[in-house]
C-alpha cells in the first residue's frame, strides 16, 4: 500500500472572504425524477408514456453527470458579515381565546354518552340493533 501526496494550494484551501463555494444549481435531477416517474406511470397506461419516461431519466443522467464529471461546478455566495436584527412591529404574543381543559373534557363524555344511545337504538323503529353472532348464539 503506497501513500499519495496531495499539494493543495492556499487558493483551494481558504475561500475568498466573504464569499462561500457552493455547488452549482441543477435541473437535471428533476428531469430524472420525472422521466423515472413516467417510466413507472407507464406501467399502468401504456408503452409510449414509459418510453417517453426512460428518454427523459437516460437525459437527466447524462445531464447530471456532465454537470458533475471529470469536476464538479460551483459557485460563489457572498456571506453577510453583520447578522441582520430581527424586528416585530407586535409587543407580545398573540393568544387564543379557548374553554378551560376540565369543560372540554366534560362536553366530550357527554357526547360519548349520547352518542352510543343513540347508535344502539334503530333510528326508524326505536328498538336495539342485533347482530347476527347475537342471534346466533340466542336461538
Amino acid at each position: 500500500m503506497g501513500t499519495e501526496t496531495v499539494d493543495l494550494s492556499a487558493q483551494e484551501v481558504e475561500p475568498l472572504s466573504g464569499s462561500v463555494e457552493l455547488p452549482a444549481p441543477t435541473a437535471w435531477p428533476i428531469v430524472l425524477a420525472v422521466g423515472l416517474t413516467l417510466v413507472f406511470a407507464g406501467l399502468v397506461t401504456s408503452a409510449s408514456v414509459s418510453l417517453l419516461g426512460a428518454i427523459l431519466a437516460v437525459a437527466g443522467c447524462v445531464g447530471w453527470f456532465r454537470d458533475v464529471l471529470p469536476h464538479e461546478k460551483h459557485e460563489s455566495v457572498p456571506v453577510a458579515e453583520k447578522v441582520p436584527a430581527v424586528a416585530t412591529s407586535r409587543p407580545e404574543v398573540a393568544r387564543v381565546a379557548c374553554r378551560p381543559l376540565q369543560q372540554f373534557r366534560k362536553e366530550s363524555v357527554a357526547g360519548l354518552d349520547q352518542g352510543s344511545r343513540r347508535s344502539s337504538r334503530h333510528e326508524t323503529h326505536g328498538r336495539p340493533l342485533h347482530s347476527p353472532q347475537q342471534d346466533r348464539y340466542s336461538s
